[in-house]
């Protein structure tokens, strides 16, 4: 429709899989990229933090900077997650803001 912005954001549904053949997902975690700011979020909501490996973290940064191009990833967690402070630690191992 004419008169109506150009949307800038672009949605994902990122996958996280296991298994020898990658078959069995683990994980379902939707993002979105803005293009303006190249910025990419990703939704860790209230996951489980054994779904979330640093494996999971290095494919989802690889996706946002290689594939999207995106120049930085906030990782998204519910701020009353109780496992919150294991997910700020494992950010704080792999030197993760």
């Amino acid at each position: 429709m004419a008169g109506l912005p150009k949307e800038t954001t672009r949605k994902f549904v990122f996958d996280a899989c296991a298994g020898l053949s990658g078959s069995e997902t683990l994980n379902r975690y939707p993002c979105i990229y803005e293009e303006s700011s190249r910025r990419f979020f990703v939704w860790l909501g209230d996951t489980d933090i054994a779904l979330f490996t640093k494996s999971t973290f290095m494919n989802l940064s690889n996706f946002a900077e290689f594939e999207v191009g995106a120049t930085s990833a906030t990782f998204l967690v519910f701020h009353q997650h109780r496992q919150k402070a294991q997910y700020r630690s494992l950010f704080r191992v792999i030197d993760a803001k």
